[in-house]
């Protein structure tokens, strides 16, 4: 598939009161796959969210006082128009997201589905009677227009997860300020502001501002914002709840969906236990042994038995998940499970440190010698037959990406054992790594240096 030619209104621009330039600049939209720059989009800054939100609350009132058939159609059309345009779509979420072909295509499907079902809930009923104790009254409730919504939405699922909450919020009388990932700002933005601007939704009712971090602070900070409809992180989401508790403005948080990760097995699928054993001396002299699940589980298992033979200190980061037995248990020092993870191995509810801590002691009777769950902003859980400790998360900085965290801790808490280290300072050198790796987007080059990690934990 050939790079795009960037001849589209949105290039390097950002939509409020049509295609302008950004005051706080424009950003290449990059392929990730190949590095190759695809184009540009413009980046907002706390100015161009003050604009729009003062034309947002301008063009409200009009849109408001439309009848519900009006706002439906332009829903209506909009998904029509979406469905028209799939190819472009599913081809932006391909290269700017690095979506496979399959993901883009039920995106398509599902985003058309909310949008169809967001414009049915323009003809419910906006309201309810109740009696009165006053004689010859009658109590009403209604139903209005909060005013104008902030949308913060993330990269991993761009169109889907900006348009659950945009076509709702249209739909009811609204006008939306949305605020899509910078990484994912054409697919989860500027596509579908061209969809609703061609459906016929007026000026002013819509505006699409791509930014990172400050532009998303912008927009939950701004007084003429009436409510906040975030997707993201827990210690984003808990920041914003927060901050808009004390100034009354309502939210709606999808919280701890922090990434979406496709595995395709590839070579690893054809790894068997007779690979294990061509590899038997190099395994066998290990000093710390870790494994996973992407390679098939006998393949695994063989390679922990050889581990294992040869004194090395095993550790399995199960993931994929899936059901494990004692046999595999009873091979391994650590297992280093995330939540859900550890709900799928042992069938158990993970919601809370102590729920997690019950999970932990099913796996310790599983034949686990020491259980590690991992529980994001939450920190680490540590949980062995004598203590059981939850070591706090590292704050290195603002939350990008999650996707290596699992990665970072694995990998930074086996260097630490191979040094030397008790368990439960390897576990705090592990936090640390996974702390400072989610302040960067990627896996493998959101990695820090030994240096960064002594630095965060010397601030203890």
């Amino acid at each position: 598939m050939n790079a795009p030619e960037i001849i589209a209104p949105w290039a390097g621009r950002i939509f409020s009161n049509g295609w302008r330039v950004a005051k706080g600049g424009a950003s290449p939209v990059k392929e990730p796959a190949t590095g190759n720059t695809l184009g540009s989009i413009g980046i907002a800054n706390a100015e161009d969210i003050d604009v729009a939100v003062t034309s947002a609350a301008n063009a409200q009132p009009a849109w408001a006082a439309l009848t519900f058939d009006k706002r439906a159609e332009i829903v209506r059309t909009a998904a029509a128009l979406l469905r028209e345009r799939a190819a472009e779509s599913i081809m932006w979420n391909t290269r700017e997201c690095g979506s496979i072909q399959p993901k883009g295509e039920w995106e398509v499907g599902i985003t058309y589905e909310q949008m169809m079902q967001a414009a049915g809930l323009a003809g419910l009923p906006n309201g309810a009677m109740f009696p009165s104790n006053v004689p010859g009254r009658t109590n009403l409730q209604r139903r209005v227009p909060m005013g104008v919504v902030g949308v913060i939405a993330p990269w991993n699922f761009p169109l889907f997860l900006s348009m659950r909450s945009v076509a709702p919020a249209l739909v009811l009388g609204n006008a939306v300020i949305l605020k899509p990932d910078v990484h994912s700002a054409v697919t989860g933005g500027a596509l579908l502001a061209a969809l609703f601007e061609d459906a016929g939704l007026p000026a002013g009712v819509l505006h699409v501002l791509a930014g990172g971090a400050a532009t998303g602070e912008a927009l939950v900070r701004h007084p003429g914002v009436d409510m906040i409809s975030f997707t993201g992180s827990t210690a984003v989401g808990r920041e914003i709840g927060e901050y808009c508790g004390r100034k009354l403005k309502k939210t709606t948080l999808e919280l701890g969906g922090n990434n979406a990760i496709i595995v395709a097995p590839g070579a690893a699928a054809t790894i068997s236990p007779a690979d294990m054993d061509l590899n038997a001396d190099l395994i066998g002299s290990a000093k710390i042994f870790v494994t996973q699940l992407e390679q098939p589980l006998d393949a695994a298992k063989r390679a922990l038995e050889i581990a294992r033979a040869g004194g090395a200190v095993t550790v399995l980061n199960p993931a994929p998940a899936q059901k494990l037995d004692a046999s595999v248990f009873r091979l391994c020092d650590y297992v280093t499970p995330n939540e859900t993870e550890t709900e799928i191995l042992t069938g158990l509810p993970v919601t809370s440190v102590e729920e997690a801590r019950v999970a932990a002691g099913k796996l310790l009777e599983m034949g686990v010698k020491t259980a590690i769950i991992t529980l994001g902003a939450q920190g680490a859980l540590y949980h062995s037959s004598t203590e059981s400790v939850l070591v706090p998360a590292f704050k290195a900085g603002p939350v990008v990406e999650t996707t290596g965290a699992g990665d970072a801790f694995n990998g930074g808490f086996a260097a630490a054992l191979s040094k030397g280290m008790a368990p439960l300072d390897a576990v705090r050198f592990g936090s640390a790594v996974a702390g400072i790796s989610v302040t960067r987007a990627g896996t493998a080059p959101s990695m820090p240096s030994l240096a960064e990690v002594e630095a965060l934990l010397a601030k203890g």
